[in-house]
């Protein structure tokens, strides 16, 4: 499967094609604002990391590694490194994780079902 396209602007990720982004969000990453699809930095990192997306800088029309990225998001997100060890860990386990103010964890085939199993802060 080719990698979907993201790109960074304006210190937000975003999925600009409709079909990708239903796709990412089917798999439970992601949220829809003002129309726009967006990832949150540790989904981000986690999908390229994977290889599952790569992401565009907007203003130098590059395409940004995974600690390129790092750096750029952890402006905005001091402890982003240590979220994406815990989120990465997870994921790996089959959870899917809802990212509020803290992380929701969801027993495998129960997101968008069921409450979630737990919350971590």
């Amino acid at each position: 499967m080719e990698a979907f396209t993201a790109v960074y602007t304006n210190r937000e990720i975003i999925v600009p094609t409709q079909a990708e982004a239903d796709s990412l969000l089917q798999d439970g990453y992601g949220y829809r604002k003002n129309k726009m699809y967006h990832l949150r930095g540790v989904e981000t990192l986690y999908n390229v990391e994977r290889r599952k997306i790569h992401v565009i800088d907007e203003e130098t029309n590059k395409t940004l590694s995974f600690q390129e990225l790092l750096h750029l998001l952890s402006h905005d997100d001091p402890e982003l490194w240590i979220k994406f060890i815990v989120y990465k860990d997870l994921r790996q386990r089959g959870f899917i994780i809802e990212i509020k103010n803290q992380f929701k964890v969801y027993e495998r085939g129960d997101y968008g079902k069921n409450p979630p199993s737990y919350q971590l802060k």
